[in-house]
């Protein structure tokens, strides 16, 4: 098991409205994400996910057999429930509620009786 195992990956477009999506659904402790069709990489000496001509699917806790077995075994191997996200290019480890914070626009009243924008949550 790769207990220190850290996977860097740049999210563009709709794959960062999945985990947008998938983060605002507010189960994301013993998460388990299965990323599909994508190219493992190495590069001076760390590990990499590219995106494979648009056909990469990223599915999240996933309720089938092999999803809840690995959970399973992750709990027992006492690895951490809750995991803080790491933005690669800021450099600082943020939690969940300061990642939230940062990312969600802010507006007055005003505008927000206004506002006609269809935004998936």
């Amino acid at each position: 098991m790769f207990l220190n195992l850290t996977v860097r990956c740049a999210l563009f477009g709709d794959y960062v409205n999945q985990v947008n999506h998938f983060l605002a659904s507010g189960y994301v402790e013993q998460s388990v994400v299965v990323i599909q069709l994508a190219k493992v990489k190495f590069f001076r000496g760390q590990v990499g996910l590219q995106n494979v001509m648009y056909a990469t699917q990223m599915l999240f806790n996933l309720d089938i057999p092999e999803v809840v077995e690995f959970r399973q075994s992750m709990i027992e191997q006492g690895v951490s429930g809750t995991q803080p996200l790491f933005i690669a290019n800021e450099g600082k480890v943020l939690s969940l509620e300061d990642d939230f914070m940062r990312l969600t626009r802010k507006c007055t009243i005003e505008e927000l009786q206004d506002n006609n924008q269809v935004v998936f949550f």
